[in-house]
């Protein structure tokens, strides 16, 4: 045998000599001391972690049984979204409402529809919250899906490219996959948006699961869809008949509408949040200057997860055209949202470009506004900062200063949002009182 040929055989036996002691290492570590499907999702319920926005993965699929059986229970949140894009607003929203995390589901695969709001809402915003991504394609020997080993090398240079290498967890090969979500879950409770990677290799399958009888399946309610569209929305021609208005006068008749209800807006993206601000017509805001098309779905997230409060989102209509989650409102429209949209047919906030007209649903599920196109150049009010009715105190303006104008945006809303909740509190203990002629005057007798 010539020396070139004995080294190539030896070089092939060192490869099958790897492969052996990579698939002997394998069968070993999926020994009974691999946790099982529902230990991993036993440690979300016992950190408190009990709302998932998701969108629904093979890998996932017995923890998914087991959180569809607990929501059955009413002992968790499952919302299914349409993509992995609005989960991350969502999740904002439910943080705003309630301080409370989100345990946002996906396949690794989807990770890059949520990456535009994981940075343009949760990090330039300071938002905690928890990514859960399946790490499909974890290994070519196992999984032999071209698309899906593609995605899998990519997995890791996208997670840390996102949200830093510091705040991803979970190996490729799942070694260790309890410690490292313990440590994840401490992370994002403890302030940072994490992102932690569940290997297939690191769990055992056990939760099994049932047949879906057709009972289960939900259709189109048309009853409840045409409930909606009398109660949220306004007949096209309606609209049109009606004479434009300037964006100033046609928020400050949106607040009118609306401030009875004593609400939380969310306004965004482009000219309508740096208007709502200008105006200073309420504490109760969140002006979001991320993430567009992003403000209907932090709304819904906090109508759902705090349903005392009402909430309203205001778009601008290419903002309501990037959305995507009017097919949720379609048939899960919680009565304390209301969404309205600012329509002049173009993006002024980028020029004078001419945008995609609505479709019968925006009008169906949102109160429409025809407004009026300005002269190019001639809006007026700064840039999103530290300003408004709401920073009219030191105490927010010290927050703004500590950790920026956008980021208090958020914080402070979080923050007036609870002073609007203890405000509700007293109200009803007020109500109580007098119902019972203990109170007179405003003040309980002595």
């Amino acid at each position: 045998m010539l020396p070139e040929q004995l080294g190539d055989k030896l070089h092939q036996v060192s490869e099958n000599v790897q492969v052996v002691k990579k698939r002997a290492s394998r069968a070993v570590y999926r020994g009974s001391s691999i946790p099982l499907d529902i230990e991993a999702m036993d440690e979300f319920f016992t950190n408190g972690l009990d709302t998932f926005p998701m969108v629904a993965d093979s890998i996932f699929a017995p923890m998914d049984q087991y959180l569809m059986d607990r929501v059955d229970q009413g002992k968790a949140n499952r919302w299914p979204l349409p993509s992995e894009r609005s989960s991350p607003a969502v999740a904002a929203g439910r943080w705003l409402a309630t301080g409370e995390l989100s345990v946002m589901v996906m396949q690794n695969s989807g990770f890059s529809n949520a990456m535009e709001y994981l940075r343009t809402v949760m990090l330039v915003h300071k938002i905690p919250g928890f990514v859960l991504s399946m790490w499909r394609g974890h290994d070519a020997e196992i999984d032999d899906s071209e698309p899906h080993i593609l995605v899998g090398d990519v997995t890791d240079i996208d997670n840390k490219n996102t949200v830093g290498k510091e705040n991803v967890k979970g190996r490729r090969n799942g070694i260790g996959l309890l410690h490292d979500l313990r440590e994840s879950i401490d992370l994002a409770k403890g302030g940072r948006l994490v992102c932690f990677r569940a290997s297939p290799s690191g769990f055992r399958k056990s939760y099994p699961l049932r047949e879906v009888t057709d009972a289960e399946i939900r259709y189109l309610d048309m009853d409840y869809y045409e409930a909606r569209k009398t109660e949220k929305g306004r007949p096209f021609r309606k609209v049109q008949a009606e004479p434009l208005r300037t964006r100033d006068e046609a928020i400050k008749d949106t607040w009118e509408t609306i401030m009875d209800e004593d609400p939380i807006v969310v306004t965004g993206n482009g000219y309508p949040p740096r208007t709502f601000q200008a105006l200073r017509l309420t504490r109760y805001s969140f002006e979001n200057a991320g993430g567009m098309g992003s403000s209907l779905a932090i709304a819904w997230g906090a109508a759902k997860s705090n349903p005392e409060q009402n909430f309203v989102a205001i778009d601008g209509d290419q903002n309501a055209v990037m959305s995507e989650m009017e097919k949720v409102l379609s048939s899960d429209y919680p009565p304390n949202l209301r969404w309205f949209i600012l329509n002049n047919g173009t993006g002024e906030s980028v020029g004078t470009a001419r945008s995609l007209p609505l479709s019968p649903i925006h009008y169906d599920m949102a109160y429409v506004i025809n407004t009026k196109n300005e002269k190019p150049g001639s809006f007026k009010y700064p840039r999103i900062n530290a300003s408004g009715l709401k920073f009219d105190t030191e105490e927010a303006q010290e927050l703004a200063r500590n950790i920026g104008n956008l980021p208090a945006q958020a914080h402070l809303g979080r923050r007036l949002l609870g002073e609007m909740q203890a405000l509700r509190e007293d109200r009803k203990r007020e109500d109580a009182w007098t119902a019972h002629g203990i109170l007179e005057g405003g003040f309980p007798k002595l």
